[in-house]
């Protein structure tokens, strides 16, 4: 088949390139049309072969005149008109192809034609696109096919160690070997030059930006901003992590240093390419110096993980790690979380604005709805989170996980009576006035059914919120009292708070098993403090607290009430096992109010059934009087101590008759009764025989719950106070005191029988009691002293003494008090300057007029006195006079002197 080539030259002024057109004609006159655009080299020497695809073309074709640029004129409005011209030089042949190409070439309106000075071939040695317009150009013979211009040739070496290129629209440029890009798509003027210059940065430099390597590019052209537009590559090294990188720049290179004058790239227009190891800035229309940089890294972790699986609700602590290179735009001020589908919240974190890395902690709640969810965390270099300034951002990939909440294993009740038991109770809006006498009643006789066993009950309601009616107690009277006083509800569901109230009376006794009944009718809404939440996420939360209750060894039975809850709810949050044969097997028990009763009463008799135990009183039976620990009794044959609740464990026996005895007494007390009885509705009965301290003769049945009280006789016991007065004085001594049985008193310690020194208490039940001492002039309490006393103590300051006295004790406490006392000084002065020849020792005196007291002879006498006021007087002496110093009303303090002076002179 041969093939005729014709070369067919269009003008496109628009973009000055130069179309060619090569219709293929084949024999049997078929016809295709090939166009490709491409600017259009210099004509080849005429000495030069034709292109490879006319050497190779068979048979030669025929000679086709070429037509010249002139034929086409430049006043054309459109490449339509050039092709009709065009038209009447082809033969009729390929008419055809022509009118398919005019519908594919849009119409293009000629630009008025660019003059430039001369004609000539660029550096490439391509014609330049205003060379297309010179009418005297001819085009060759004949015109190779053109391929799309990568110009990545012809940099132009300059003396400052920069290179220059002259560029066109829709050519990428790439600087030599180095990875950098410049791709113009757009150029106003159709050519410029451009200049692009690597610059080295120091080691501070890289630190103080960021960058990613130790090169930025200095890139400058002739053209003026904003009349051009070109999409910038710059490479980095190979392997480089590009996460959170950006390009920022500067207009000098003395800006390097000044962060001041640093400037960021729009965030949109940066994309990362990490497989190309490259970052590509679009939509630049000026040049400048720019620097590849990652000088912000963002790294998030939740609760100390980079995933955290949670429940609905749950709080999660979220750390924000920041590494800053200290530049002013990559200041850390604000932080911004987003949970996936919620809301954009901003926590205002601490500001960092040097360099280094810094961590800050804040808490979410983690959603409500079970399902996997990314967290997105953004860091800014603005306070309050702007939508401005917006600087880096992590998201964490299926960062929080929320799961409904895993119940924990319902830990077995221990085959012994005797449990301290939590009851909890619904009262909310849903439970009638009617519905709560019910539930009450039921609640009522299952304290009553294990009344007298070694049982403790707490009471706690709950409804929107929840509070403890009655902590641990075996007082009967005082829990039924607590069931009672609960109102008629009103309010919401609220499972977490009835269970963290009921969970603050837990491990009331530490070696007594825990058993949590938790009674409600409808499903939760509420959680915390009356926070309304769905469904989900109340029984989530009301789970949390039962896995807590239950991982302290307690166990939970879930009673529900009625049709209107779930039974998959009181599943989760006691265990799996509903309604078993045996209650005392059961998890879940679903029941109605009316049954209520009865079911109680069955976990009663499982949990009872078959036992004695026994209860220690003194005197009398209530609770002020249990006898406390260490009391052991025979119960069946099995020795029991009671608790500190003067109570013992249960013993379980088979069907049959057996007997309780007392067999050790604590001192100070005397065995007074027993009685047994049997648990019974509505009262209990008493059952056995009267024996040697206990009963006899017990029937136990396989269901029936026994039990006894003992009561003994508490031994009174004395307290005897005793005065001793140093030295024996007539003075009295008054007394307070507390504690039943005593009174107020005086003592003295002389031989006379007004007051006696002794006061005796009989008859005083054991107790706490104190006696006080009140203070007398002249006295100090020297010391108090006990016997017979196991407990007591003594305060010298505050005169008194508080004695602990048990059963049977006979105590005797002395009070010894000593005068105060201190040195009177009594000094002779003699002067024998006129013929006189006595000395101290001739003269004498008295103290307030009492007997006389001869001078020492080295005239100064010292007495030990009470402390008091003294006058001291002497009698005359012939040939002297006297003077005194001091000596009326002289006091003498406790403890210290007082000196009088007598003179005589001749």
């Amino acid at each position: 088949m041969a093939i005729l080539m014709i070369p067919i030259f269009v003008i496109q002024m628009s973009s000055l390139n130069l179309f060619l057109m090569q219709a293929v004609i084949a024999e049997d006159g078929e016809s295709d049309v090939v166009a490709e655009s491409e600017e259009i080299k210099e004509a080849p020497p005429e000495e030069e072969s034709a292109p490879d695809e006319i050497e190779k073309s068979d048979p030669p074709k025929e000679e086709v005149k070429p037509v010249n640029v002139e034929e086409v004129s430049k006043e054309s409005p459109a490449d339509e008109d050039a092709l009709v011209a065009l038209e009447e030089i082809i033969p009729n042949s390929i008419s055809e192809v022509i009118d398919e190409v005019k519908e594919e070439i849009p119409p293009v309106v000629a630009p008025e034609i660019i003059q430039e000075e001369a004609v000539e071939n660029d550096e490439g040695g391509r014609i330049t696109p205003e060379a297309a317009y010179d009418e005297n150009l001819e085009a060759p013979a004949q015109a190779p096919v053109a391929e799309e211009s990568k110009a990545e040739e012809g940099w132009r070496d300059n003396s400052d160690g920069s290179s220059s290129i002259m560029v066109t629209a829709g050519n990428e440029y790439t600087y030599k070997d180095s990875g950098l890009k410049i791709k113009f798509t757009r150029i106003d003027n159709g050519t410029g030059e451009i200049t692009v210059k690597e610059i080295e940065l120091t080691p501070e430099q890289v630190i103080e930006l960021g960058a990613l390597s130790n090169k930025a590019w200095d890139i400058t052209s002739d053209m003026a901003d904003g009349t051009f537009e070109y999409v910038l590559t710059l490479p980095v090294e190979e392997n480089t992590k590009l996460e959170n990188a950006e390009i920022i720049y500067v207009e000098n290179k003395e800006d390097l240093s000044d962060k001041d004058k640093i400037k960021t790239v729009k965030e949109e227009d940066v994309k990362v390419d990490e497989e190309k190891d490259e970052v590509v800035a679009e939509k630049l229309d000026h040049f400048t110096i720019y620097i590849v940089s990652k000088t912000v890294k963002l790294f998030g972790q939740v609760n100390g993980s980079s995933q955290v699986t949670v429940t609905p609700g749950e709080m999660i602590t979220v750390t924000m790690e920041v590494q800053l290179s200290g530049n002013e735009p990559n200041d850390w001020l604000s932080s911004r979380y987003q949970i996936e589908g919620g809301i954009q919240t901003c926590v205002n974190t601490p500001d960092h604005i040097d360099s280094g890395t810094y961590t800050e902690s804040f808490d979410i709640t983690a959603p409500t709805n079970l399902g996997t969810y990314d967290l997105t965390l953004r860091a800014y270099d603005q306070s309050g989170c702007p939508s401005g300034g917006k600087r880096d951002e992590e998201i964490m990939q299926n960062a929080i996980i929320v799961v409904a909440t895993t119940p924990f294993a319902n830990p077995a009740l221990p085959e012994s009576c005797g449990l301290d038991i939590a009851l909890v109770l619904d009262n909310s809006t849903s439970i009638d006035s009617g519905e709560l006498s019910t539930m009450k009643s039921a609640m009522i006789s299952f304290v009553n059914a294990l009344a007298g066993t070694p049982t403790q009950f707490s009471v706690t309601r709950f409804a929107t919120t929840a509070s403890v009616v009655q902590n641990f107690t075996s007082d009967t009277a005082a829990v039924i009292s607590a069931i009672n006083s609960i109102p008629v509800g009103g309010g919401y569901t609220n499972w977490e708070d009835g269970l963290l109230e009921a969970q603050s009376t837990l491990s009331n006794r530490s070696e007594i098993f825990d058993l949590v009944i938790f009674a409600s009718d409808g499903n939760p809404n509420r959680v915390d403090n009356g926070t309304s939440v769905d469904e989900s996420q109340a029984v989530s939360e009301a789970v949390l607290v039962a896995n807590d209750i239950k991982s302290n060894g307690a166990r939970i039975l879930a009673l529900g009430i009625g049709n209107g809850l779930d039974t998959a709810n009181l599943i989760a949050l006691s265990g799996p096992v509903v309604n078993a044969s045996d209650i005392a097997d059961s998890d879940v028990v679903t029941s109605n109010f009316p049954d209520l009763a009865n079911d109680l009463g069955a976990f009663a008799s499982a949990t009872c059934g078959g036992t004695i135990s026994v209860n220690k009183y003194y005197d009398q039976v209530d609770e002020v009087h249990r006898g406390g620990s260490g009391w052991i009794f025979d119960v069946a044959g099995t020795s029991k101590t009671t608790d500190s609740n003067g109570q013992t464990e249960s013993v379980k026996v088979d069907a049959g008759t057996y007997s309780v005895t007392e067999t050790s007494l604590l001192s100070g007390y005397t065995y007074d009764s027993a009685s047994c009885y049997k648990v019974a509705s509505p009262s209990h009965i008493e059952i056995g025989e009267d024996i040697t301290n206990g009963v006899g003769n017990i029937p136990v049945g396989n269901s029936d719950i026994v039990y006894c009280n003992f009561v003994n006789t508490t031994n009174k016991g004395s307290i005897t106070i005793t005065k001793d007065a140093v030295p024996n004085d007539a003075q009295d001594f008054s007394f307070t005191t507390t504690g039943t049985g005593l009174s107020s008193f005086s003592l003295d310690d002389d031989s006379d029988a007004t007051l006696s020194n002794t006061k005796v208490f009989n008859n005083l039940m054991p107790g706490t009691f104190s006696i006080s001492e009140n203070s007398v002039n002249d006295w100090n309490l020297d010391d108090i002293s006990c016997t017979g006393a196991s407990d007591f103590s003594k305060d010298i300051n505050s005169r008194s003494v508080t004695i602990n006295l048990k059963p049977g004790e006979n105590i005797t406490c002395t009070f010894t008090n000593k005068i105060q006392t201190g040195t009177l000084i009594v000094k002779k002065v003699v002067t024998n300057d006129n013929g006189g020849m006595k000395i101290a020792s001739d003269f004498t005196f008295s103290v307030d007029g009492g007997s006389a007291v001869a001078f020492e002879a080295d005239g100064q006498n010292e007495l030990t006195v009470s402390a008091g006021t003294y006058s001291i007087t002497e009698p005359a002496v012939s040939g002297y006079a006297t003077t005194y110093e001091n000596c009326t009303n002289i006091a003498v303090p406790n403890g210290g002197s007082a000196t009088c002076t007598i003179k005589n002179d001749d």
